[in-house]
């Protein structure tokens, strides 16, 4: 009886080790690593924006903000599309035209997703008095603190190989941009990572409270956000 007993529960044991082998070959293959040459693994396109949350942090409110995506193109992924070939062709460009080709390392499936199209511009405006120098439906361009990371700069400059330049760029998440919206340089707007992004406002002199309207423009399409800022609160 106990032997028999015995039997029963390892072929159960064995049927369920079959299960979970054929459950692993099966799968899609996300969350394993492979080589590439590239760095990027995938490039998305954006078709909405929307707003994550609006937070007070000590005497600043922040609003994190993050695209929505319904096409991408990417490192084997394609080939679940009917399109893959069209994809496949378009990836390739688009990693020659950033100059992402010699990574050659090994990298997780959809570890490092970017903007295929660079930002074209940003502007963040209020509808009410923000200080002397920014009044209602000015730009604040040279108040706001932007918060994002962006692939560029490490690729750009052949990955960082070198010790003593990779921790000044690079973190593990990519080249971190966080500076005035005005300061950002023409590279900080190309490969944004596909992840939420922040802009930080400082606490106005005058009115406090704000409806700020962020619009970005990227790949032909203009996108806006509206948030109400209650500095009072």
């Amino acid at each position: 009886m106990i032997s028999k007993f015995r039997i029963i529960c390892k072929s159960f044991l064995f049927t369920i080790m079959v299960m979970l082998t054929w459950s692993c070959e099966q799968g899609d293959g996300y969350g394993e690593s492979f080589f590439s040459k590239s760095y990027i693994t995938d490039y998305v396109y954006p078709d909405s924006l929307v707003s994550h949350y609006v937070e007070t942090v000590d005497d600043t409110m922040v609003v994190c903000l993050d695209f929505q995506a319904t096409y991408r193109v990417g490192l084997l992924s394609y080939r679940h599309f009917a399109d893959w070939e069209r994809r496949e062709q378009l990836f390739d460009s688009l990693m020659v035209s950033y100059g992402d080709t010699t990574y050659n390392e090994d990298i997780y499936l959809e570890g490092h997703q970017a903007l295929a199209t660079p930002i074209d511009s940003i502007s963040v405006v209020s509808d009410a008095d923000y200080d002397e120098n920014h009044t209602a439906g000015s730009d604040l361009s040279d108040i706001v603190i932007f918060q994002g990371v962006s692939y560029y700069n490490f690729i750009s400059h052949g990955y960082f190989r070198e010790k003593d330049t990779f921790g000044d760029y690079y973190d593990d998440y990519g080249s971190k941009l966080k500076r005035r919206l005005s300061e950002l340089r023409p590279e900080d707007y190309h490969l944004w990572k596909f992840y939420p992004f922040e802009f930080k406002f400082l606490k106005p002199s005058l009115s406090q409270v704000h409806h700020i309207t962020v619009t970005i423009a990227t790949g032909g399409k203009t996108f806006k956000v509206t948030e109400t800022l209650d500095f009072g609160k």
